[in-house]
């Protein structure tokens, strides 16, 4: 399962495949979901549910409710793993990128990926020698040691209709192989 940040959806959106262009992509996503290979969690929904726009009301569709993960007791557990993480005395993060952290979807996101064992996805870059901000790549790979991240780029227009290469979906998309 792959467990989509926040920004896979806003860039996407707003980028590479707006809901006028490519509402394949769209469709996509709520296949994906409801084979049960892609996801997100519900402090995600809480930001890409905000404002008037296409997106906002693609999150807030009824039918992809349960696209939106709750925290669970496995997710909090490693909720509390990455905190201790963020406050080592080997960090060198700010105090209000640890508090900012601590009450992100970023968070969440990470703990829940680590919980069930899926892949998150995220346009974030890693910045380890970032004081200001604590990135998803970061603290997946330093706090979990596991790999989890898979970046949502525009290779994923091989899972289009009309884009597949020789009948195959492109190898590092997140798309069902």
């Amino acid at each position: 399962m792959y467990l989509l940040d926040a920004n896979a959806f806003m860039e996407a959106s707003r980028l590479y495949y707006s809901f006028q262009i490519a509402p394949g992509f769209w469709q996509w996503l709520s296949d994906s979901f409801r084979a049960g290979t892609v996801a997100s969690v519900t402090a995600v929904h809480d930001e890409v549910a905000v404002g008037d726009d296409e997106l906002a009301d693609w999150a807030k569709d009824p039918e992809l409710r349960r696209f939106w993960l709750p925290d669970s007791a496995e997710s909090i557990s490693v909720m509390a793993e990455l905190a201790v993480w963020a406050n080592s005395p080997e960090r060198i993060y700010k105090p209000s990128a640890i508090s900012e952290f601590m009450g992100s979807a970023d968070l969440r996101l990470i703990a829940q990926a680590k919980a069930v064992g899926a892949t998150v996805v995220t346009r974030e870059t890693s910045e380890p020698h970032s004081r200001r901000k604590i990135k998803i790549p970061d603290a997946a790979h330093s706090a979990l040691n596991d790999e989890i991240l898979h970046d949502l780029g525009p290779s994923v227009d091989a899972h289009l209709p009309g884009k597949e290469a020789a009948g195959r979906p492109c190898a590092t998309c997140v798309g069902p192989a």
